[in-house]
Order: structure tokens, then sequence, then C-alpha cells
């Protein structure tokens, strides 16, 4: 699975990777998934569309540190369905955060989880 990912924040991750950072980005993507923070979405034939890793602030909050989604699956849900898996692996989970770096005036964000996987859906 480890390649797989690799090969997938190399070719989707908008040039925050290449070549060179496989070595580097095998490293931590080895750390997360020993510790189970990196969840990713697959699509009927396989796939991967979508990949994020996180990292625990406490026993109930997780912070994305990063998501890559496939060009052709972004969308404003698609995170939501990444923190969807987190939430069926960790149920003390109460609240997630994350930074939209590509917008420059956004600050971190934290929401209640509840209310965060709701959000849209109403």
């Amino acid at each position: 699975m480890r390649s797989k990912l690799v090969d997938f924040f190399i070719s989707e991750g908008d040039g925050i990777y290449n070549e060179d950072d496989r070595d580097d980005l095998e490293n931590k993507i080895d750390r997360h998934l020993s510790n189970s923070t990196i969840v990713w979405l697959e699509d009927d034939n396989g796939q991967t569309i979508a990949a994020a890793r996180f990292n625990w602030i406490s026993s109930k909050i997780a912070f994305v540190i990063e998501a890559v989604v496939k060009k052709e699956h972004r969308n404003r849900f698609i995170l939501r369905r990444l923190c969807d898996g987190v939430k069926a692996k960790y149920k003390g989970l109460k609240f997630i955060g994350y930074e939209r770096v590509h917008k420059k005036n956004k600050k971190s964000r934290m929401y209640q989880l509840n209310e965060f996987l709701s959000e849209g859906r109403r």
C-alpha cells in the first residue's frame, strides 16, 4: 500500500512532491501507516482518489496536515468523506482541524466533528 500512496501523492499533489522526494515521502507514509494516521478513498476500480495524513493533538482532536485529491474528484465534500474514515477508526474523536494552505489569508480551522461531517448535507 505504501508505494501506491507514495505514487498518488507524487502524481496528484500539484507539484508538492516529485521523484526526488520519494525516500522522504516513503518514510512519512510508513510512519502514518504504522500509527494509523492516514486515510484514503478509492473508486470502484480500486484507484486512489484522495488521501490525507493527520496528527493527533489530543485523544479527542485530530489535525489534517495534508490532503491530496485527484482533480476530477475535488469537491466540497471530499474532506468530509476522508474524515468519515478517521471517525470510523477512532470513536473518541470529537474535533477535526485543518488549514487551507492555498488560501493565503485563511487561518487554521477547528470543527466539532459531528457538525463538520453534517455541514452541507442538510
